[in-house]
């Protein structure tokens, strides 16, 4: 959760900088976004307190994108998994590589 406390403040910079008319997001490397850490859900099925946290954590990140008062493009890269592929659905523009590949893999893990 450490990484989206980071984001969310990166966020709140930039939306109050008037030298930023437009946010891209993408990612370095091979892909997008991972998606949460999997240990996390792991976790907070042993402890439902900790999994209400990450669950409204991965909202909050969404709702934040969504909200940003400037447009946001998402720039796909590669593999936008989970998270990633939530945090797409906020952005105003998503623009896609061919190599780009979204996925849910919660689904898989009966979570979703």
């Amino acid at each position: 959760m450490e990484m989206r406390s980071e984001i969310l403040g990166i966020l709140d910079d930039l939306e109050k900088d008037p030298g930023v008319k437009v946010l891209i997001v993408t990612g370095a490397g091979r892909g997008f976004c991972a998606g949460a850490d999997i240990n996390e859900f792991a976790e907070g099925a042993r402890d439902p307190e900790l999994q209400d946290r990450v669950n409204k954590a991965l909202m909050v990140m969404a709702k934040a994108y969504y909200e940003f008062e400037k447009p946001v493009i998402g720039a796909i890269n590669g593999v936008s998994a989970g998270d990633g592929s939530q945090w797409t659905l906020a952005f105003d523009i998503n623009i896609a590589s061919e190599k780009a590949r979204f996925g849910w893999p919660a689904t898989y893990l009966g979570i979703l």
